[in-house]
């Protein structure tokens, strides 16, 4: 007969290698180019080689600010600075957060507080 509880003693040691491997591929993923942009017709023939660009989306904030003629304006910084909060931020911190819950220990008491 199979002792009760082994099976979620296990799980509860696979959750947070789970979730430091998803953090570790997470970090890989805004790396890594994943997607491009392609001009083509008139606007493709005039840019030439130019036309096709690949980004990652660590990369693509970075040329937030070189798209513009005044790359040192405050507006502009704050929209890489929201950008990179919600594109890099959120997810990591989202995954922190499930890696605190998972691991850190509540008593009953605490579960149940309102």
């Amino acid at each position: 007969m199979r002792e009760r509880g082994r099976e979620g003693e296990r799980g509860s040691e696979q959750i947070p290698t789970v979730s430091y491997c998803s953090v570790i591929l997470l970090g890989v993923g805004v790396c890594s180019e994943s997607f491009n942009f392609e001009f083509k017709g008139a606007a493709g023939l005039v840019l030439g080689d130019a036309a096709k660009e690949s980004f990652s989306l660590v990369s693509l904030g970075g040329t937030i600010p070189t798209s513009v003629e005044n790359p040192e304006d405050f507006g502009i910084r704050w929209i890489e600075t929201v950008y990179y909060l919600f594109a890099l931020g959120m997810p990591f911190c989202c995954l922190l957060v499930m890696i605190i819950l998972w691991t850190v220990r509540l008593t009953v008491k605490q579960q149940v507080r309102k």
